[in-house]
């Protein structure tokens, strides 16, 4: 037959396979003759000698019955074959299935084994406890940049509001999860928990689930852990793989720690293919504690979620792009989980001892002795454990318990607390090595390495006086009983740091300078006491152990015990010296200040005069520069305390916030004025302008400064002047001018200016030199007249980034030379169309522009801006501005905004949008279009990662052919429509959109029909009309998907003219604003009780719901009325009043005036009207019979002869805090169009 074995030709063509053995049988009778011609009868034929499988020949003549019997036959095995084919396809399914649910349960029962306990530290002599019980989860925030608008200079944080946004970092455009924090704040028992978790969720563990979502909120989706098949928790301080390819860590991980059989070449093949299939969580802990140098990100195609925890450093240090993963912070514990925490650990040391001692009292100590910020920190366990261990000792009648006198005092206890309880573990160590120090006569220099001794009995004969251990070990009486051994732990913790190493310590070096070669005493007592750990590892050399400190303050700790006995002109004091000046720990100053007056000295100037930039790359890093400043006061503090009557800290990078007591005193602030050279200024001292340290004492040194104050009073030339020369960075932020004229102009060589939110009259900048000129002001009310920018010179190619908002340009903004620049944002600026046209002469030039803003600008006619040769444009905003046209191009565009000014038949016409040829947008992530007419097809076939998409009022000659692209876009996670004006004139499936979480329709403009919403994880559906005043169409069907109902995940629900069959919202808990009208005002009854805070009444005739308000809307605080009837308002305003929460009320275009004399009866604190026409009397009569209210007015008409006696008789019973702002007077009729008016009446 001409096949491969394994291989049968279809009549079709194609090939099948099947068993590699064809029976015997089956094979002889493909060889045998057919029938001969001449053949009359039916005759019958089989593989099988004996005619087991008949096969039915019709009767024929000649040799057409011998062909028609071969191809019947050749039938019949093909048949048989592929039967077996398909059997063994099921075997080979059944068995990977088999391994695949194998180790599903293997993963399950190793997580629960190794994962579920609780690592509380050694002094907690119990086994560690559970979990389930004793964990607080930590609060979890995203580090981002903030908004862009605004190109702010830090970071912000987004909380984590559930685990999907944690483990599913922006589907495909981010590799993976990294959680960072510093050490010790929890980074691997969170990842326990996540383990721990899905272990809950696979076991359909109900009970556990439900205690860990009351205590935090970010698990309240815990169910979602489900999707993972397989959850692999690596400790990378543990593997061996170090290829750095999470694969690889994988099944390094599998065969190590799990299953030897994992090296069987089929197991691993199935896995590996599975993890292109199926959802796995892959955890990969201590990223920082991995000897590599490159970390392979995960491919975009892979199936895995991918969670790595770190320091923040190693991130840096691995080059790492913050564009590949999405970043984690673990934040402090607050105060409340602080307590938390303590109050379980306390639990735990009660039980172990006969004393029982009171959490709270613990927590009063460390508030009185100054030290209630370390409970936020890790160590904060081993403070309670000394506290129970010293009680005893200290608490004396009514005295108080005083932990340490110094923060090297608390730690040395801490040290001595591990090895008394090692003492008690192991006694005959202990004996041994207390024995040995007993009859030493040597000061405490001790011989490294074997050659210097025979034995350790040799070493100490005929010595009496033990060594010393420094100031700080007061009362260390385990440590002062073996200082021997505490010297040599120090000079360990030395060595270590000397390596510059991440990897743990080798066994060769802990034995060669503990002295310890066998094994048999210090290594064992160290051990016990839980200072280091040791593990098993065959990295050095095979059956060696690697051993590793508890905690880097540990060990920096014991290296300075070490150090402080070497004079300043050893070389070990230079390598020690060395090694801080590359960390500039603030630790080991503060260590030494106590331990060496002289060695902290050196240490605390170097840490002064470190040229540390708390200015980077346009950011400014307040936590670092808080840091250093408490690491030099804490070194002064010590020094003063130790008795030295002069100490040469300088402090050259300051932070002043008085209101919160942070920053140095006065009279340090005074002696370093002339060496300042970053100053954050926050806050004066109550009722003093910011700058008022600075008036007599000059800055002259200055190089960056840094104002955000809150509305605090300046003289900012006190601060720029005596610098002038010097100053290079200026960020103002938040603060209130005494003089609003400001000059830059003299200083010279500032580089980066940043202003934001500070009321000027006029600004003068020198351009030359500047890198980044950023100014944001919030727009101005119509009353005020914007601030007056002089430009000095003409910007040149130094210049990256430039912002300009609302401001008068008195000379044009020139950018010819600025041929680097990267950010251009100009906004609402008072300047004529030909100057702003000056801005992009040559805007070809730009070829390294990234980001273009727009925004309220005005250009001449027959002007048009073409963006189509800016090939490295990733973001475009153009919003209002009056422009006849605009070319885009598709290039490198993630981000693309054009909201067109709102079109006039008689004045403004549409913003025409260009699209060049051949444009494929392949990149797009945003695309708003709003009021623009579309030339050219808007081509999105290929946009697979745009996950926001906004229509509203978009017409084209074409059409916007994109419902066949929208149906196909599972990215999508917001979408907006309104007035579509799509020529397909079909529905629009949403089936697909299974990530959405946000949509807004107007469904008074929809014109095709939406089907098949996926509801499950929308936080906001938003159904509404865009222009009520015109004719509503009979409402719309709302199309769920089959069976879907709104979940939990939803909290901003409008219903406004939509039919919503069976809409049961009882499982809705956090759906906090409801929007419905008076076809779907039934659904009220059905919404989950006391989850609606915001509830919005549209068109509603009658009060059938005020009898719900009780039930339904029990924790209700704001109520809107818009377009409602007053015989239907006055009963339902009576209802909600009743409730303790409702507290603010909003009448839109509502008809009040028959109700206002009853407003005295409804206490309210709070009252807008929008889109209302009200007579002045009305509204002076609702100031006179509320009292304490705020009440503002937006964009509604007062009726009045004399607006301004309104005015003052409304000041009479209150004041008036902003506005008021009158767009339009009309004598004839007594109107005045009030854009914004806001007042507040007496209590």
């Amino acid at each position: 037959m001409g096949l491969k074995i394994g291989e049968i030709q279809l009549l079709s063509g194609h090939t099948a396979v099947m068993s590699d053995e064809i029976p015997a049988k089956r094979r002889k009778l493909e060889e045998e003759p057919g029938l001969a011609e001449g053949c009359t009868e039916t005759q019958h034929c089989s593989e099988d000698p004996k005619n087991e499988v008949p096969v039915d020949v019709p009767s024929c003549s000649g040799q057409n019955t011998t062909q028609y019997l071969k191809k019947t036959v050749t039938k019949v095995v093909c048949q048989q074959q592929i039967q077996l084919v398909v059997a063994d396809k099921k075997n080979i399914n059944t068995h990977q299935s088999c391994v695949l649910k194998d180790l599903q349960k293997t993963l399950i029962e190793y997580n629960l084994a190794n994962n579920s306990k609780l690592t509380l530290g050694p002094l907690f002599r119990k086994e560690n406890p559970d979990l389930d019980d004793f964990y607080v989860p930590p609060t979890l925030s995203q580090l981002l940049p903030k908004r862009k608008e605004t190109e702010s200079t830090s970071y912000e944080s987004k909380p984590i509001t559930s685990l999907e946004q944690l483990l599913n970092p922006l589907g495909k455009h981010k590799r993976f999860t990294c959680i960072t924090s510093n050490a010790g704040f929890g980074k691997t028992s969170f990842c326990k928990l996540l383990a721990r978790l899905w272990c809950g969720v696979k076991k359909d563990d109900k009970h556990l689930l439900e205690k860990f979502k009351a205590k935090a909120d970010y698990l309240h989706d815990v169910e979602y852990l489900d999707k993972f098949g397989y959850l692999f928790y690596v400790s990378l301080k543990e593997v061996k793989c170090n290829t750095g390819n999470v694969e690889d860590i994988i099944f390094s991980h599998l065969l190590e720690d799990i299953d030897d059989t994992w090296d069987n070449v089929d197991k691993n093949r199935i896995l590996r293919e599975n993890l292109n299939k199926t959802n796995s969580l892959v955890i990969l802990d201590g990223l920082d504690e991995m000897n590599i140098s490159k970390f392979k990100t995960p491919l975009a195609s892979r199936k895995y979620t991918l969670i790595c925890t770190s320091r923040p450093w190693k991130l840096c240090e691995l080059g790492m792009s913050t564009s590949e993963y999405m970043e984690i912070q673990l934040e402090e514990m607050n105060l409340e989980s602080a307590l938390k925490l303590i109050e379980n650990a306390n639990v735990c040391l009660n039980s172990q001892s006969a004393k029982k001692l009171d959490n709270v009292a613990f927590s009063t100590e460390l508030k009185e002795q100054n030290l209630e910020s370390l409970l936020s920190n890790p160590l904060s366990l081993q403070l309670l454990c000394i506290y129970h261990d010293r009680y005893d000792i200290h608490a004396t009648g009514t005295s108080h318990f005083l932990l340490a006198t110094t923060r090297t005092h608390l730690f040395a206890n801490a040290v001595d607390m591990m090895l008394k309880l090692a003492s008690e573990k192991e006694p005959d160590c202990f004996k041994t090595l207390s024995d040995r120090d007993k009859n030493r006569s040597d000061p405490p220099l001790l011989p490294t390495g074997f050659d210097c001794f025979k034995t350790l009995s040799d070493r100490d004969k005929n010595r009496s006086d033990p060594p010393l251990l420094p100031t700080g070990f007061d009362e260390a009486d385990t440590c002062n009983s073996i200082p021997s051994f505490v010297l040599s732990l120090g000079e360990l913790a030395f060595q270590d740091i000397k390596r510059k190493s991440e990897t743990e310590m080798p066994e060769r070096l802990v034995c060669q300078y503990l002295h310890d070669k066998d094994k048999k005493t210090e290594i064992r007592f160290l051990l016990a006491s839980g200072l280091i750990s040791g593990s098993a590892s065959s990295r050095y050399s095979d059956n060696s152990m690697v051993y590793s400190f508890l905690h880097k303050m540990f060990q920096e700790l014991l290296a300075c015990v070490y150090i402080s006995t070497k004079p300043l002109n050893s070389g070990e004091w230079g390598q020690f010296l060395s090694y801080f000046e590359k960390t500039l720990s603030p630790d080991i100053m503060s260590f030494l200040c106590v331990m060496n007056y002289e060695q902290g000295i050196k240490c605390a100037e170097l840490f002064s005069s470190s040229k540390t930039l708390f200015y980077r790359e346009g950011k400014y890093y307040e936590y670092d520069l808080i840091s250093y400043q408490d690491a030099v006061l804490n070194a002064h503090k010590k020094c003063t305390s130790n008795g030295a009557q002069r100490t040469e800290i300088a402090l050259n990078h300051m932070l002043i916030d008085r209101k919160t007591n942070k920053g140095p005193p006065c009279s340090l602030v005074e002696k370093n004025v002339k060496n300042i050279i970053t100053l954050l200024l926050k806050s004066s001292e109550t009722e003093k302008d910011l700058d008022a340290e600075f008036r007599e004492n000059k800055l002259t040194s200055l190089r960056t400064l840094i104002i955000t104050g809150d509305n605090d009073t300046l003289m900012l030339e006190t601060l720029t002047e005596p610098s002038s020369g010097n100053l290079r960075i200026l960020l103002i932020k938040d603060v209130e001018l005494k003089q609003k004229q400001v000059d830059l102009t003299g200083c010279k060589y500032l580089t980066d200016i940043e202003v934001e939110n500070v009321d000027f009259s006029s600004v003068d900048v020198k351009a030359g030199n500047l890198e980044k000129f950023w100014m944001y002001t919030k727009n101005k009310t119509q009353s005020n007249t914007p601030a007056e920018l002089r430009i000095h010179g003409n910007f040149s190619s130094k210049l990256k980034k430039l912002s300009v908002m609302n401001v008068k340009l008195i000379t044009p903004i020139d950018l010819s030379d600025c041929v680097y620049l990267q950010i251009l944002v100009i906004q609402q600026i008072t300047s004529s169309p030909e100057d702003n046209a000056k801005c992009f002469q040559n805007i070809n030039h730009f070829t390294h522009l990234k980001s273009v803003q727009l925004v309220s600008l005005k250009y001449p006619d027959n002007i048009t801006l073409d963006f189509s040769l800016l090939k490295d444009l990733e973001r475009l905003i153009i919003e209002n501005v009056e422009v006849e046209k605009i070319i885009i191009a598709a290039g490198k565009l993630s981000e693309l905004w054009v909201y067109g000014c709102v079109p006039n038949a008689n004045t403004i016409q549409p913003l025409i949008v260009t699209v060049a040829a051949s444009s494929n947008f392949k990149n797009l992530e945003h695309l708003s279009l709003v009021h623009v007419e579309l030339n050219g097809q808007l081509d999105l076939s290929q946009s697979t990662k745009l996950n926001k998409f906004i229509v509203r009022n978009v017409s084209s000659v074409e059409g916007m052919s994109v419902l066949k692209f929208l149906a196909d876009c599972k990215e999508l996670q917001e979408l907006w429509i309104e007035a579509l004006n799509s020529h397909e004139n079909e529905e629009l499936d949403m089936s697909k959109m299974t990530n959405l979480k946000r949509v807004y329709i107007d469904v008074q403009t929809l014109n095709v029909q939406t089907v098949k919403i996926p509801i499950t994880k929308l936080e906001i559906f938003w159904a509404y009309v865009s222009k009520p005043k015109k004719q509503i169409p009979p409402p719309i069907k709302l199309c769920l998907l089959e069976h879907a109902q709104f979940t939990r995940t939803i909290k901003e629900l409008s219903l406004e003219n939509v039919r919503v069959n069976e809409a049961d919202l009882s499982m809705c808990e956090n759906l906090s604003k409801l929007r419905i009208d008076k076809i779907s005002q039934s659904v009220v009854e059905k919404v989950c009780a006391y989850a609606v805070k915001k509830l919005y009444l549209v068109n509603v005739k009658e009060d059938r719901m005020a009898k719900l308000f009780e039930a339904k809307l029990g924790n209700l605080s704001k109520l809107s009325f818009e377009r409602c009837e007053e015989q239907a308002t006055l009963p339902i305003f009576k209802s909600a009043s009743t409730l303790q929460t409702f507290k603010s009320v909003r009448f839109k275009n509502t008809r009040v005036e028959n109700i206002v004399d009853q407003f005295a009866e409804i206490r309210v604190d709070e009252m807008e009207f929008e889109d209302m026409s009200l007579t002045d009397a009305a509204l002076i009569d609702i100031a006179k019979r509320s009292k304490g209210l705020k009440c503002s007015i937006r964009k509604s008409t007062i009726l009045s002869t004399n607006i301004e006696d309104a005015f003052d008789k409304l000041k009479k019973v209150g004041r008036i805090t902003e506005g008021p702002i009158i767009i339009d007077s009309i004598v004839e009729t007594s109107s005045h169009q009030i854009y914004y008016l806001k007042f507040e009446t007496n209590h």
